[in-house]
């Protein structure tokens, strides 16, 4: 099945993917743990691609009209908006789920 949508990556969420992925690889000594995690981020966007409205909705007060919603990925969040016009799936951020998260989600102005 063809998805209807793409996807881009914000550079944050990029660099996110990247140094969760070295923590757990360099770190933990965990390089199949690391490789997992990268194939669950791959999954759950290729889920958004073709589900895009699936993650819950957030209010983000100071981003009105940001759509911006988030899903969950084990122990990790990927905060993401659906931009509608251009059939796109930005991911914005991907996160440790017990981090501050109201910190990160005043940081999302992509």
């Amino acid at each position: 099945m063809q998805s209807d949508y793409g996807y881009e990556l914000t550079d944050r969420a990029e660099k996110d993917i990247d140094e969760i992925a070295g923590y757990i690889r360099d770190e933990l000594s965990n390089a199949s743990a690391a490789m997992n995690f990268l194939n669950d981020v791959e999954q759950c966007i290729r889920k958004l691609c073709d589900f895009p409205s699936s993650g819950s909705r957030i209010f983000v007060e100071y981003l009105p009209g940001k759509n911006v919603r988030r899903k969950v990925i084990g122990n990790y969040l990927l905060y993401y908006r659906v931009l509608q016009e251009k059939k796109r799936v930005r991911i914005l951020r991907v996160v440790y789920g017990s981090r501050n998260q109201i910190s990160v989600v005043h940081g999302l102005n992509s």
